[in-house]
């Protein structure tokens, strides 16, 4: 199985994964310099996986313009669909590690700790949903128009995000271990 460089765009700096790209006047400019500068300064024909980028049209032309500097093609956009209502449903299952960044989804009244530390993680679904509600009414439509344009070149790659994370996981794998 090949391995995959990993980087997202929208984790907290305690999580120890990805990248942070930080809010507020002149982020957008920030996302692309620093993205840029990671993509021009990696491994040429090394497998990446990029999480949250491009997260409109502009930006997925800007990759693609990328790719062609350096001779390389994309194998495909991995799309997660999640209808709003299931979204918002996990947000509110959610838990947090507040030192590690660890994740998990648990049924009212459960409790999980935190496999880095133990520690019994707390309640973030208020704050989870609030970003969530916000993301499918500003972003939505943004990111249906991206998934319309690699549906149009044959590089997008559908999944069912709510189902369940080993089945999820093993769709994903299926189609990024494709050799192109």
């Amino acid at each position: 199985m090949k391995h995959f460089e990993h980087i997202n765009t929208d984790l907290s700096d305690n999580s120890g994964e990805g990248r942070t790209v930080h809010r507020g006047p002149g982020a957008r400019e920030r996302l692309i310099r620093d993205m840029r500068h990671w993509f021009f300064s990696r491994k040429k024909n090394h497998g990446f996986l990029l999480q949250g980028f491009p997260a409109d049209t502009f930006e997925a032309t800007l990759l693609d313009e990328w790719l062609d500097c350096r001779d390389e093609s994309l194998s495909g956009c991995l799309w997660l669909d999640m209808s709003r209502d299931e979204a918002l449903s996990q947000a509110r299952r959610r838990v947090a590690c507040r030192d590690h960044g660890q994740v998990a989804y648990v049924e009212a009244g459960e409790t999980h700790q935190c496999e880095l530390c133990g520690a019994t993680m707390s309640d973030d679904s208020e704050q989870a949903v609030a970003e969530v509600d916000t993301w499918f009414a500003e972003r939505a439509a943004v990111a249906e128009q991206t998934a319309a344009y690699y549906r149009e070149r044959g590089q997008l790659f559908r999944f069912d995000a709510s189902r369940t994370s080993f089945e999820e996981v093993a769709g994903v794998a299926a189609a990024v271990t494709v050799d192109r």
